[in-house]
């Protein structure tokens, strides 16, 4: 990280589109001509592309968290209630 305002990594970088095509019709991080990193697919405007980093299951479990639908919540409350 050489800069403490915004943090950088190598583990993830921008591939130059004419040595490495980029996939087509995929979610991908770009670099617009202006320097500013976008999600979204190709296009010939773009400068470089990325993959998408994987979410690990321990992000993921965080992201589900709270979002069970209404009747898992009400299941889980009921045997909740039934323990007591």
């Amino acid at each position: 990280m050489s800069d403490p305002v915004h943090p950088t990594t190598n583990e993830l970088w921008f591939r130059d589109p004419d040595i490495e095509p980029p996939p087509r019709s995929a979610s991908l991080l770009l670099l617009n001509p202006g320097g500013v990193l976008i999600v979204g697919t190709w296009s010939k405007d773009c400068l470089g592309w990325c993959p998408k980093p994987k979410i690990p299951e321990s992000i993921k479990r965080k992201m589900t968290k709270g979002r069970e639908p209404r009747w898992m919540k009400q299941s889980i409350a009921e045997k909740l209630g039934e323990q007591e």
